[in-house]
């Protein structure tokens, strides 16, 4: 959670410091907006004939990498051990990610002031730019795969279902516009350009078909009674989450109700936004508290047989009601962006270390309208006929990226250990 609010008036020498406190708390309720029908809690008994096996909260686990390489620009980790992402090659103010940046201040070019029109609405029709997308989805190295198979093969044991997926993260994973609109109890949403579903095309049950159509209609969790696809699952996701959020309670704990409900062989987590935007500290103490909460995450989910997928984190913009630049230690917008840069970063490090699936996201959202950031500054845009609008003017919303290099990255992960 947000630093308290004082709940008395301060001084009038404090009432800007004071006002952008407030405006942090809005900020950190106004993902609420972006969840629409997604407040469905989930019942105590598990699906049945799915693994009940409780998830671990934080122990060691044995399929952890032991060295921590270091992180470089470009593609994706080398042979050598170092850690590249598209995202990391960038080098403009914007880009900064450690202490020194906090003294370059600049004013942020998203926000309601800087986004006055919708995403992918403006003339003439915007060009499709797939090899920007599927470059964010970083390739799966040899010794990924390897480290892959051993957690599936551990899924296998406890029953994990190879056709049902998780979701992880925080109010961008609680979202109804993220994948939820692919799931069977939706039809006719979803728009595929040619192009995208060639890119998302996989084999299902022996026919040629696409990524959504392996999860869409599968039987995955049970609630009331009523079967539910892996799209229309309950996530493992808050509002305002941060990484510490999805392992906290032990046995009841957000992941072990989805390990115990769905069972799913994969799961997607992203967090990083809340993280950055919790408080003021040194980019590396930042960045190291963040390694230890997620770490935490991965673990869980390794030995409880699901792979983790890891996404860097979308870009901090203009946030209204918060100052863009302000005094040393204040929590304005371009603080909370550098602090964001920062781990964005170390989770391209992570999923380095620990031979695991990456997204990119940053990097695809930075080809979208506005960084694909809508009108907040903060959470993603999503295209005013639907977030399944996989199409060139779809694809230049936020959330529309996000469904793209997600559904990719599951395609990858699938064919390389779950055929």
């Amino acid at each position: 959670m947000l630093p308290p609010v004082p709940f008395a008036a301060p001084h009038c020498n404090e009432l800007a410091r004071w006002a952008q406190r407030v405006a942090l708390v809005a900020l950190w309720l106004g993902g609420w907006l972006l969840c629409c029908g997604c407040d469905e809690r989930p019942r105590a008994n598990s699906a049945p004939g799915l693994a009940t096996a409780p998830v671990p909260t934080r122990a060691s686990s044995p399929l952890q990498a032991e060295k921590r390489p270091r992180v470089l620009d470009g593609g994706t980790n080398d042979s050598s051990g170092r850690c590249k992402a598209p995202s990391l090659a960038l080098r403009a103010p914007i880009d900064g990610r450690d202490d020194a940046a906090f003294e370059r201040c600049a004013k942020l070019r998203t926000g309601p002031a800087k986004v006055p029109d919708e995403c992918g609405m403006g003339e003439p029709a915007p060009a499709l730019d797939l090899p920007r997308l599927d470059a964010a989805v970083l390739p799966l190295e040899p010794a990924t795969v390897a480290h892959l198979q051993a957690i599936v093969e551990r899924g296998k044991k406890l029953g994990r279902q190879p056709r049902a997926f998780g979701l992880v993260g925080d109010s961008m994973t609680v979202s109804s516009a993220f994948l939820r609109s692919f799931a069977a109890d939706r039809p006719g949403r979803i728009e595929l350009a040619p192009a995208v579903q060639a890119a998302l095309g996989t084999q299902v049950d022996g026919q040629s078909a696409t990524i959504i159509d392996f999860y869409r209609g599968v039987n995955a969790q049970r609630l009331s009674g009523q079967w539910r696809d892996s799209f229309a699952a309950i996530r493992a996701a808050k509002v305002g989450a941060r990484a510490v959020y999805p392992v906290a309670g032990g046995t009841v704990s957000p992941l072990s109700t989805m390990s115990n409900t769905l069972s799913p062989a994969v799961a997607v987590v992203l967090y990083g936004g809340n993280d950055a935007a919790f408080r003021a500290a040194p980019v590396a103490e930042l960045a190291d508290r963040f390694e230890r909460e997620l770490g935490a995450v991965i673990d869980a989910l390794e030995q409880a047989g699901i792979v983790p997928i890891l996404n860097t984190v979308a870009r901090h913009g203009h946030a209204p009601g918060i100052d863009d630049c302000g005094k040393p230690g204040e929590m304005t917008n371009w603080r909370i962006a550098v602090q964001t840069n920062a781990l964005s970063a170390r989770v391209v490090e992570i999923a380095c270390q620990r031979r695991l699936p990456l997204i990119d996201l940053r990097h695809a959202l930075d080809g979208a309208d506005h960084h694909g950031l809508g009108h907040d500054g903060v959470h993603p845009s999503a295209h005013q006929h639907g977030s399944a609008r996989l199409t060139a003017r779809g694809l230049r919303c936020g959330y529309n990226v996000r469904n793209y290099v997600t559904l990719k990255m599951l395609q990858q992960v699938k064919e390389a250990v779950l055929d």
